[in-house]
C-alpha cells in the first residue's frame, strides 16, 4: 500500500483496492518512512558549511546550464523540422509543466 502511495496513488483507491481503512494507508506510509529513516546507509546528511552548500549549488547551476541547452537544441531541432512556431517549448515551459508550477 505504501508504494502505490509513494508512486502517487490515492489513499482513497489504496484502502478500497486493499480492504482497508484510510488510516491503515497512512500507518503503512509512516511505517516505510520511519524504517528508511532508522537505516544508516540510507542517512542523507547536507553540509552545514557554506562554501560547500556554494559549491552544491554551483554543480546543479552547471547541470540545468547543460540541461537547458540539450532541450533547446531539441526543440531548436523540432522547430526547423515541422516548421511550426508554436510547437517547439522552451526547457522553463516543459520544466513549468511537469512540476504544474512557474519556474
Amino acid at each position: 500500500m505504501a508504494l502505490r502511495w509513494f508512486a502517487g496513488g490515492d489513499p482513497c483507491d489504496i484502502f478500497q483496492v486493499h480492504g482497508v481503512s484510510h488510516q491503515q494507508v497512512m500507518i503503512s506510509v509512516w511505517r516505510v518512512v520511519n524504517a528508511i529513516n532508522k537505516c544508516p546507509q540510507l542517512l542523507i546528511e547536507f553540509p552545514t558549511d557554506h562554501n560547500e552548500q556554494l559549491k552544491i549549488a554551483e554543480g546543479f547551476e552547471m547541470w540545468y546550464s547543460s540541461v537547458k541547452h540539450f532541450f533547446d537544441d531539441v526543440n531548436d531541432t523540432n522547430h526547423r523540422l515541422c516548421k511550426h512556431p508554436g510547437f517547439a517549448i522552451s526547457f522553463d515551459e516543459m520544466l513549468r509543466k511537469f512540476k504544474g508550477t512557474s519556474v
